[in-house]
C-alpha cells in the first residue's frame, strides 16, 4: 500500500501560493522573496540595532553578510512563529 500523505499538503500549498504570487511567474518570484526578504530584515535589523538609524554604516558591511543576518533574523521570526502556534495548540 502507497503511502499518499504529502500529495494533498503540497497541492494546497501551491494554491496558497498562487494567490500571492503572479501566475506563470512563481519560481521566479519564490527565488526573487528568497533573495530579498532576508535582505530587507537584515538591513532593517543593522539600521535599527547596530546602526542606530545612522545610513553610513552599511558602507562598511558586505552584501553576504547583511543578508545572513536578515537569514538568522527571519529563521528565529518563523521559529517564534511555530512557538506560538504549539503553545496555543497545546492549550486547547
Amino acid at each position: 500500500m502507497k503511502n499518499n500523505y504529502l500529495a494533498p499538503q503540497s497541492s494546497m500549498l501551491m494554491q496558497d501560493l498562487s494567490s500571492i504570487l503572479p501566475k506563470g511567474y512563481e519560481n521566479i518570484f519564490l527565488v526573487i522573496y528568497a533573495i530579498l526578504v532576508p535582505y530587507v530584515l537584515g538591513l532593517l535589523f543593522f539600521l535599527f540595532t547596530i546602526g542606530v538609524g545612522v545610513f553610513h554604516i552599511f558602507s562598511n558591511i558586505p552584501y553576504i553578510v547583511i543578508w545572513l543576518v536578515g537569514y538568522e533574523v527571519f529563521s528565529l521570526l518563523v521559529l517564534l512563529y511555530i512557538l506560538k502556534k504549539t503553545i496555543f495548540f497545546t492549550a486547547r
